[in-house]
């Protein structure tokens, strides 16, 4: 738990020292996390984080592992589920949730179709 006041204190940190800044620019602060916070829950304080965060950035790929045949990189099932756990569950804002999803596929080869 210290970790994850850690971590807090940090995203904190930084949006203030950016705040502060007082150069003109706008600057946003953003967090890559997983598509399901549930199986992080022991390392981040996601609530308490989007007071700080412009917006979490779920990964929402490579959600095909150790399977040896042809599956979806990104189920959109498995999305849904993971924006629910954000929105419905953490009570974070729609507005600060953006996918990070796959422009890309993995290979599966072929079975040659003979006995």
């Amino acid at each position: 738990s210290g970790n994850k006041d850690a971590l807090t204190a940090l995203v904190k940190e930084t949006r203030a020292g950016l705040t502060e800044a007082g150069d003109g620019r706008l600057y946003q602060v953003s967090f890559a996390t997983n598509i399901f916070p549930e199986n992080h829950a022991n390392g981040y304080d996601m609530a308490a984080m989007a007071e700080y965060l412009d917006f979490f950035v779920p990964m929402g790929y490579d959600m095909c592992w150790g399977t040896k045949s042809a599956k979806p990189n990104d189920p959109i099932k498995s999305l849904a589920a993971g924006v629910a756990q954000y929105t419905a569950d953490l009570k974070i804002s729609p507005s600060q949730v953006v996918l990070g999803l796959p422009w890309y596929s993995w290979s599966f080869p072929c079975d040659s179709g003979n006995p």
